[in-house]
C-alpha cells in the first residue's frame, strides 16, 4: 500500500469518526440537559407547591375562650415558654431513648 492510499484511508477514517461524534453530540448533550431539566423542574415544583399551600389551623376556639387568653397578661410569652418546654422534654426523651440502643 503506498503512502497516498494510506493517508487517504486514514483521512476517511478520521472524517467518519468525527462525523459520527458530531452527529451524536447533540443527543449526548440533550440527555445531559434532560436530567438537569428534570431535576430543576422537580425542585421548583416542590418549592412552589410548599409556597402555595396555606396552612389551615385544625383547631377552632370560640370567641369566649379567645377573650380569656387575650385577657391574660403576657400570654404570648407564656405560650412560647410552654411550647419550648414541651419540645425540650420531647428532645430529652428522644435522646434518652436513643442512648438505650
Amino acid at each position: 500500500m503506498d503512502t497516498i492510499t494510506y493517508l487517504n484511508h486514514l483521512a476517511t477514517d478520521f472524517s467518519l469518526f468525527f462525523s459520527y461524534i458530531w452527529e451524536n453530540l447533540w443527543s449526548i448533550f440533550s440527555v445531559l440537559l434532560d436530567f438537569y431539566n428534570y431535576a430543576i423542574s422537580f425542585i421548583s415544583g416542590v418549592i412552589s407547591q410548599f409556597q402555595a399551600q396555606s396552612i389551615e389551623p385544625f383547631y377552632t376556639f370560640s370567641d369566649n375562650i379567645i377573650e380569656i387568653f387575650e385577657a391574660l397578661p403576657h400570654w404570648s410569652i407564656i405560650s412560647t415558654t410552654l411550647g419550648a418546654s414541651i419540645m425540650f422534654i420531647i428532645l430529652l426523651s428522644t435522646i434518652k431513648l436513643f442512648s438505650k440502643i
